[in-house]
């Protein structure tokens, strides 16, 4: 009687499990056709490379086309959320004969993405912390740096060099984060090719 009991348990189990993986199966797909329509219609010119990256822990990947330059990259970070894509622009590198740099970043299944911008006259430094959630990207934290006022800021709060350190450690590891230059891409055409084939 046990295992009859045990084997009815281990059906109902799996007949409530394909409802579920059926879902995100469908879900993914759409996902995947947005992207692929958003490429093929709305890329803006010059955006050529391309790459699919987990930023946050779901099921479905967000995609990050980019614009190569001399000095520095522009990105487009795609986030997807009830049939809609949303585009997120950011920079790495340097401009105005590297009086100007960014640096952009994110450690995978996170959600969490850094955008760093340095201006070298002064010395400024604006740390913004987003958080990918649900589909939307925010800014979580930023952090402000003024070597001229000699001043720190977090969320707006003047605070200590010594708290500031810890507070930006503490909530973005930069030692597992993936840096947006460094990842290898893939043309428009291959990207295409490999979001086709999970439609």
């Amino acid at each position: 009687m046990k295992k009859i009991i045990s084997m009815f348990m281990i059906l109902v189990l799996i007949v409530m499990a394909f409802p579920i993986t059926e879902v995100h199966a469908k879900n993914s797909k759409k996902v995947y056709k947005a992207y692929y329509s958003w490429i093929k219609k709305k890329a803006p010119k010059g955006y050529n490379s391309f790459k699919l990256i987990k930023l946050d822990n779901n099921k479905t990947p967000e995609l990050l086309a980019v614009k190569h330059e001399d000095m520095c990259d522009e990105y487009i970070l795609c986030t997807y959320k009830s049939g809609k894509v949303t585009g997120n622009n950011f920079i790495s590198g340097m401009a105005g004969g590297s009086w100007y740099a960014w640096s952009t970043s994110y450690i995978p299944k996170s959600g969490k993405l850094f955008y760093g911008e340095y201006i070298r006259s002064n010395g400024e430094e604006t740390n913004t912390i987003y958080k990918l959630k649900n589909g939307k990207l925010k800014k979580k934290y930023i952090g402000y740096i003024s070597p001229e006022l000699r001043g720190y800021k977090w969320n707006k709060k003047s605070v200590s060099k010594n708290t500031y350190d810890k507070k930006l450690n503490k909530i973005y590891k930069r030692e597992k984060a993936k840096d947006f230059s460094q990842l290898k891409y893939i043309s428009k055409k291959k990207m295409l090719k490999k979001i086709k084939k999970k439609m």
